[in-house]
Formats: C-alpha cells, structure tokens, sequence
C-alpha cells in the first residue's frame, strides 16, 4: 500500500531543502522565460489588467466582459498604488503584475511538491515539482497576467484538502470540504476553466465516500456552489447583471461540448436543439465582444492535444514516467492518483471535443500530470535495481532538459514589433504637446506608452475590417485621423484602400520593426507619424505635378533613374526609376519606391506588377496592387508623378534569395515590370525603351512560373517568359544573419 498524508504532515529536514533548491531552480527557469519576452502573447493578459486599471481610475466596466472580474480584482492594489502616485508610465506595474504570477506559479510547485510527498514519497513529490517547474507551458503562462496561473494553485490548494484523511463523517472532513470547496470555488472566480477539473474531483469524492462519506463531499459542493452564486452577485455588482459572465460561459462551452458530442454520435436533432436553444441565445448576450466561443464546428481536430502534445507541452520522456506512474496506481491503491490521472484523463477528453485548443488551456491540470509522472519516477527509484534509478533519472532529467528546450524555441516576441515602436514614439514624445496614439492591436502597445503620449483604443477593431459596418467603417475611420501617430501591422494596409489612402498621405513612416524569426505571422510593424512628430519620415502614397524642367530634371532626383514606357494610344505611362533604401529594421529589409509618370489616362484600370528578384530569378518582392489599392491606374491624372513606397523583407535563407552571393556582402538585385489591362488573359502592353522610338512586343511565352521565370534576349532587352521587362537592377546588402555561411560550405 501507498503510503497516503500523514496527519502532521511535516516534512522532513532534507525534503525541506530539497524542495527549497527545486522552487530555486523553478524561479531562475521563470526569470530566463521572462527575460525573453518581447511583447504581449496574448490579448486575454492585457485584458485582465485593463479591467484593473480602468476600476482603480474609477471608470465603469460595461456589462459586456465575458470574464469574470476576480482575477482583475488581484491586480488591483498595484494599479491603485500607480495611481495614487501618477504613474504615467505603467512598465513598472506590469513587471509586478509578472512577478506576482511567477510567485503564484512557484506556489502550485510548492503544493504539488508537498501533495505528491504525503501521498506518494517525497521522492514523488520533488519530481513532480521539478518536472511542472520545467514545463514549456508552465514557462510560458507563469510569466503572462493570465488567470489560469492563480486558478491552477487554487483548485491544487482545493486537491489537497479535499484528499487530506479523515473520518468519514467527522468534523474533520466537513471542515476539509469546506476549505476545499473555498479553494475550488475561489479557482472558479479565477477562470471558468477549473470547472471540469472541479466537477471531476468532486464525481471522484462521491465514488470514493458513497454515502458514508458525504460529510466531506456534501460541504464540498455546498460551499462550491455558494462561490458560484457569490460569483453571480458579483456580476451583478461590477457589470450590472446577474451571472453576466458565467451564465454565458456555461451556454458557450457546456453546450457547445454537449452539442460536439451529438454530432460525433449522429443525434442531429438534440444537438440542433440545444444550438438554436442555449447556444444561439448565449451568441445574442456575447455579440458586442465580437468572440463567440459557442462554435459548433472545429477549428482543429479532435486528437490535436495528443499529436502536438510532446511537441509543445510534455517531452516524452516525462509521459514515459507517467505511464509508470499510472501502473503503480493499479498495483498499489492510490486514491491521490486516481484522482490525478482522473482529472487529467476526462479534462483532456472534454478539452478536445472544443473547437479551439490551446496548451494555455491545460494550466490546471498540469500539477496533475506532473504528479503522475512523479509517481513513476519515485516506483522505479525506490526499487533496489541500479537498472530502474538508472532509467528513472536519465527520464527525470532528459524531460526536464526537453522541457527547457521547448520552452527555447517557444516564440516569446511575435508582438514584439508593437514595442518596439512605441518606445521609438515614446523617444519623441514632448509632455508639452502629447501626442495622440493608437494602434490597430490596441491591447499589443498597451501600458508602454509614457508621459507625452495620450493612448487610446479605436471605437472599432482595424483588423476586424470586414465584420464592420460602413457606418463602423466610417466612424474608425474619422478617429483615425484624429491620431497623431499610429501603430500598425503592414498588412492592414491591404484591407481597404481608404485605410492606406490616410495612413499613406497623411502620415510619415517614422520608423519599421519586424524580425521575420519572431514575428512572420503578423507582419512589419510600422510607426506612422504626422508631419509635426516625424517631418523628416519616409512617404508612403504621394503625387505631385511633373516639376518645372520635365523629365529629365525629375530623373536627376531618382536614384535608379529608368525612363522606360509602357502603353500606347489612350494609356501611356512611363516608369521613371525607383529607389532603395537599405538597412532598415536591423537590416532584415529595405524601403523601395517607384516613382510613375502618367503621359496619358483613359480612366481605366490597368494592372502594373512589379518583381525585384535576385540573379537566379527568385522572388523578393511581388506585388500587383499600386499603394495598397490607393493608387490605382483609374485616379491618375495626366502629367502627374505617382510616387508608391513598400518594406521589403529580405529572407534571411540562401535557399530562398542570393544564393551563393549571400556569403559575400551584395546580392545582385534585378527590377522587371510590366504593364496590362484589366482583363486577365490580356497580354502585357507594348514597351517603349529610352533609347527606342518604336514599341516593343514581349516575346511569346509560357504563362508565369518558377520553373519558367528564366530570363531571355529580346532585341537588347531582357524578358520573362510572362511578359515582364528588366527595367533596372542594382545591389543589395547581405543583412549580418548567422543564415548566411561565409565558409564555402553548402547553405
């Protein structure tokens, strides 16, 4: 038999000191996560402290949060003290909000520490402790104010007393299910989340105790289910309605787990009426959020927890040990890992059955699987065979070393680029003049702004274009222009052209942030600026008369000068060259701009595209859409210079741009374009050479490809097979990346 907690529960002097050296070593791998974190992971965090911030400033919170205000009310007195002192700059607060959830997730090891000891052994338990403390997703969310950190501590604090011996109808075990109910209840108030993980525990008390035992369970539930009211008054007390938040809750994911479960077994019926019924309601309460979590259909499968589980969340080794730990449940009774490997199995099951996943989502049922995986470690360490010590420390250390090695390659900076740029505003920023500032992540930039800066979110989200309005639209967009500078990811710009048309001539690009290892999936971050913050900042649209000595006197302000025409008849355009400015963002990328001559318009739309390759005809940039849709071909006026501007990013790969050249300093940069009509299968539009009064046909070819984007002679011309024409070419620098072998060796 298993020896269970015993009733002093004291631990000996040894085990002391070494779960003492194992919340050490939790504390520095929690400090090493933190000190790689560049931006905000999620908008949830940022979310929970501005509901804090918004109360400590006296502000009301509408009655349309789908969360409930408890954990906010935790962050509380740090914001109140930040505005009882006029902090303006609030980078100091969010740092103890971390420091705090780093002390929350450094007290669940402690508890697991000590549940596994009484339970098990105190060698389980120091397993279990170092095994949660090198936990990937244990790493990432202990840093992030997110509640299901606090929540996870709570409901093990719950775990523990409700498994603490006892008679079964004791004062002892009704005063246990009390203080456990207070803990699971108090979890609840954290995040919803913890109630699968409750409701299992408290399905296990009543198997467990039968009726004989309800002293324990019955106190347990009764005063968990007082929490779940007290949370509903609190609703009522912060948003002004009863349940706002749980009742919700409920609707979205019960429901829409019930409703998962009919469909896989075919009952199409009471699934559709549970939908039209609990669901649809809940969406009605929820739509002015914009986040609906009742959605019927998956995002990802359902086996995506158990074929990502070892890539982002428990090395295998540590599932080894679990599974060991699980095969000591069922040799030698263990009610602690019952209930362990109980919660972890139908909170798992029911987790999976949701649309969205996220290993975010396992933060209360980690201790468990960390316990279990210390079960299996303490049963081959305690057998007398040098054989399993062996394997159950090389299991030990190998997971834990994996652990860390995930939590390494864990991308901490994918928002990074947001503050970067609003530490370069910060940098200009005059408390004389303040300076108006938003950003289409509004949360991404939040509590980085500093005195000179007056932040504020738009009325409606920029990225969320298309699920607005035109009224919405329209109202965005007239507090846009009432920004002085604006914080943005790139491709935004490409959502509507009225966004690219303001940010483009109203605004300078004061600055571009991106590193592609980091932040691919969101894109270049720009800082956009009007003329009194940045006047000397880059331009992103601009037209402009022809200049008082014509064309040849406009070429001598190109850098790459071209003077190569496109068109006949009605539509002639001549490309007049293009710039490159080079070195921009720590080098990753380059600022180019083309500038176009309109000789004559016809009104229509005609397509330019444009290719910057390198001398293997890899692409670097292709684009068909002048200035992001702003500038299309239709608005032109005869006589006028189009100026048009992109970032650029340079790959940071030899397989994908330069070559061989990228081991040396310059990459060879070749400039094709060509001009068609809006039709298309229509071919490209005759070419006009400086040097050539007479039109040149493209050559016939193949439609465009990669196998076939090779280069061919054409009567002193260069060509694609698709029709485009080498109107220039110069020399980019190769950007200082470890990428780029200089050896000799293969890339």
């Amino acid at each position: 038999m298993v020896a269970e907690s015993t009733d002093d529960g004291r631990l000996s002097r040894s085990t002391c000191r070494a779960l003492l050296f194992v919340l050490l070593a939790t504390l520095l791998a929690q400090v090493w996560t933190l000190s790689r974190v560049e931006g905000y992971r999620l908008a949830d965090s940022v979310e929970y402290m501005d509901r804090a911030h918004d109360t400590a400033r006296g502000r009301g919170l509408g009655p349309e949060s789908p969360r409930s205000f408890a954990f906010s009310a935790i962050l509380l007195p740090a914001f109140y003290v930040a505005e009882a002192l006029d902090l303006r700059d609030l980078r100091g607060v969010v740092l103890a909000v971390r420091m705090l959830q780093v002390l929350f997730g450094l007290g669940a090891v402690a508890t697991v520490i000590v549940v596994g000891a009484r339970a098990v052994s105190p060698a389980c338990g120091l397993a279990a402790g170092l095994l949660l403390g090198t936990s990937p997703v244990f790493l990432q969310y202990t840093i992030e104010p997110l509640a299901g950190t606090a929540a996870a501590l709570a409901i093990l604090l719950g775990f523990r007393a409700a498994l603490a011996p006892g008679g079964p109808a004791s004062g002892r075990s009704r005063r246990a299910g009390i203080v456990a109910g207070s803990w699971l209840g108090f979890g609840a108030l954290l995040a919803y989340q913890t109630l699968p993980v409750t409701g299992v525990l408290i399905g296990f008390l009543v198997v467990r105790g039968r009726w004989r035992g309800r002293a324990l369970w019955a106190s347990l539930f009764l005063t968990y289910l007082g929490w779940l009211v007290l949370q509903c008054f609190l609703d009522l007390a912060i948003y002004g309605a009863f349940g706002s938040t749980l009742v919700p809750y409920l609707a979205d994911n019960v429901g829409a787990v019930v409703v998962r479960i009919c469909y896989v077994l075919h009952l199409h019926g009471p699934g559709r009426w549970i939908y039209e019924h609990v669901l649809a309601p809940a969406e009605l309460l929820r739509d002015s959020t914009g986040a609906l979590a009742g959605e019927v259909r998956a995002l990802q499968p359902p086996d995506w927890y158990l074929t990502r589980l070892t890539e982002l969340a428990v090395p295998w080794p540590a599932l080894v040990l679990v599974a060991a730990g699980a095969i000591l449940l069922f040799t030698r009774r263990s009610w602690v890992l019952a209930a362990a490997l109980g919660i972890v199995v139908l909170n798992v099951a029911i987790l999976s059955l949701k649309g969205a996943k996220s290993f975010r989502l396992w933060m209360p049922i980690l201790p468990y699987v960390a316990l279990m995986a210390g079960a299996g470690f303490a049963a081959l360490h305690e057998r007398r065979v040098v054989v399993a010590r062996a394997l159950a420390w090389t299991g030990l250390v190998w997971a834990c070393v994996l652990g860390l090695g995930i939590a390494r390659d864990t991308n901490l900076a994918e928002h990074g680029g947001y503050w970067q740029a609003m530490d370069e505003l910060a940098s200009r920023a005059d408390p004389a003049a303040p300076i108006r500032t938003s950003a289409t992540y509004h949360w991404a930039a939040r509590f980085r702004a500093r005195r000179g800066i007056n932040y504020f979110t738009l009325p409606h989200h920029l990225d969320r274009w298309k699920d607005l309005t035109e009224e919405e639209r329209a109202e965005t967009l007239t507090t846009l222009r009432s920004c002085h500078a604006f914080l943005t990811h790139l491709p935004v710009l490409h959502q509507d052209p009225r966004i690219a048309e303001l940010l483009g001539r109203e605004f300078r690009v004061a600055g571009i942030f991106w590193d592609p290892r980091a932040s691919e999936a969101v894109g270049p971050v720009a800082l956009f600026a009007r003329p009194r913050v940045e006047p000397e900042g880059r331009v992103l649209l601009e037209t402009e008369p022809l200049p008082e000595g014509g064309r040849e006197a406009y070429l001598e302000r190109v850098q790459h000068p071209s003077g190569v025409g496109f068109g006949e008849g009605d539509f002639e355009v001549t490309f007049l060259g293009w710039d490159l400015e080079t070195g921009i963002a720590g080098g990753r990328g380059a600022w180019v701009t083309y500038h176009w001559l309109a000789e004559r318009v016809d009104g229509n739309e005609h397509t330019i595209r444009d290719r910057l390759t390198d001398n293997l005809a890899r692409e670097l940039w292709n684009n068909s859409e002048r200035g992001y849709g702003a500038l299309a071909t239709s608005t032109w006026s005869a006589g006028e210079v189009v100026r048009e501007s992109y970032f650029v990013s340079v790959p940071s790969s030899t397989r994908r741009f330069g070559g061989p050249y990228a081991r040396g300093e310059l990459v060879p940069l070749e400039l094709w374009v060509s001009v068609g009509s809006d039709a298309s299968d229509a071919p490209p539009l005759a070419v006009r050479l400086p040097f050539e009064g007479s039109g040149l046909e493209p050559p016939s070819g193949e439609s465009s490809s990669r196998e076939h984007h090779r280069p061919i002679g054409a009567r002193g011309t260069r060509w694609t097979r698709d029709g485009m024409v080498l109107v220039g070419g110069t020399f980019l620098p190769v950007p200082d990346h470890p990428s780029f072998p200089t050896d000799g060796g293969p890339p």
